[in-house]
């Protein structure tokens, strides 16, 4: 039995809240006519009852911090991805230098530190979305 409606109602045949589900729908889900107007319905009683709503502001308020939140998250990995990449750029064969591995790493310092100065830049609009 679905919530919102009486059981002693529907015995006689008296549907209240939601329009019921036909018999001849198969149990397989599918986006048809009546899950879109059953969705209508709980869209325009719960989330939208009215534009100028307390929950209509909610969901507009959720909306809008999670375009930047995406934005920024976009641009923290792209970051990170630059912050590795000038950590560890160059290999550098030096055979004599080392017997065991004679390819020596050495990182860009200052585009590393230009980089990690970035990301603790790009931390402080982040925590306010997150």
């Amino acid at each position: 039995m679905r919530s919102g409606q009486d059981p002693a109602n529907t015995r006689r045949g008296i549907h209240i809240g939601f329009p019921p589900i036909p018999s001849s729908v198969k149990a397989k889900a599918n986006i048809d006519a009546a899950f879109l107007q059953q969705f209508r319905a709980i869209l325009s009683r719960i989330a939208f009852p009215y534009l100028k709503s307390k929950e209509t502001l909610i969901v507009f308020s959720h909306s809008c911090f999670l375009i930047p939140r995406t934005v920024l998250s976009i641009a923290a990995a792209k970051l990170n991805g630059v912050i590795v990449r000038d950590l560890v750029s160059v290999r550098v064969y030096q055979p004599s230098h080392c017997l065991t591995n004679p390819f020596q790493v050495k990182g860009d310092g200052k585009a590393f530190l230009k980089g990690l100065g970035l990301w603790f830049l790009l931390a402080i609009p982040s925590t306010y979305t997150k």
